[in-house]
């Protein structure tokens, strides 16, 4: 598209060229030369009055502007199957605060195999050792164990807060614990295993369905095969245990400091 100098450029040579057919009638070429002449006086001031034109180049293309999407809204229709956005919004504006008095259910995922008899009283302490620092958070009155009975086949938040209703407990404290023991290290002796442990922690407020915390810790416990261990195993057993209750002591510590900064005071 013609820019407004080049409008000019082009206005100046029709004159010139009109001014010359002027010329030319005035030798007797006669009314229909004039009439030329009229036609081109004519073009050249369309051309030099013609404002510029304006706008992006010919050559570009043009994509239309980006949809500004609402705030607070999904960009996927599907996700309203599960929750609508105004739930989502609901949900997110919710102000957890831990009310007084407390029954705290604990829920262990999954079940270790009961190696030796030595294991099994260990897993014992640890899970003794876990229940007794819950209680001593001050929103808490009551910690006890989910029982067998009530854990939902599906292990889904919904169902699990279905169990924690029935249980008439007000929070629900899910765990889970994963073990990896190495014997094979170029820095192990033959008799030496090394034991990871990670415990992971949810606490499902039951009214509401929120999980207002998550915790998890991970522990590392070296040991040598001792003069009393039967076998290679116990000493693993051994470790894996120490490893576990380390890991269990720090999540239930860090339950217990969230529970009691976060009391309706």
């Amino acid at each position: 598209m013609y820019t407004r100098q080049a409008a000019e450029v082009v206005g100046s040579k029709v004159w010139e060229a009109a001014e010359e057919a002027i010329v030319t009638l005035k030798h007797g070429l006669g009314l229909g030369g004039f009439m030329v002449a009229m036609a081109t006086i004519s073009i050249g001031c369309m051309a030099r009055l013609a404002p510029a034109a304006e706008g992006p180049p010919a050559f570009e293309s043009g994509y239309a502007s980006a949809i500004v999407q609402p705030e607070g809204i999904s960009l996927f229709k599907g996700d309203s199957a599960v929750l609508t956005d105004a739930d989502i919004a609901r949900i997110l504006s919710f102000s957890f605060t831990v009310r007084p008095q407390n029954r705290l259910a604990v829920m262990t995922l999954g079940r270790a195999s009961l190696w030796s008899e030595e294991y099994a009283k260990g897993q014992a302490d640890n899970a003794r050792a876990f229940m007794d620092r819950l209680k001593a958070a001050h929103a808490v009155r009551e910690v006890a164990e989910l029982p067998m009975l009530l854990v939902p086949e599906k292990q889904t938040v919904p169902y699990l807060r279905e169990a924690g209703a029935r249980f008439q407990a007000d929070l629900l404290l899910v765990h889970q614990s994963r073990v990896r023991t190495f014997s094979k290290y170029r820095t192990l002796g033959k008799d030496e295993v090394k034991a990871l442990c990670t415990v992971e922690a949810i606490l499902l407020d039951v009214r509401t369905g929120i999980i207002p915390y998550t915790t998890s810790d991970s522990e590392t416990i070296s040991a040598k095969r001792g003069e009393n261990d039967l076998n290679f195993e116990e000493t693993v057993a051994k470790a894996t245990v120490e490893a576990m209750g380390k890991a269990m002591n720090a999540v239930a510590d860090n339950m217990a400091t969230f529970l009691d900064s976060h009391a309706d005071k």
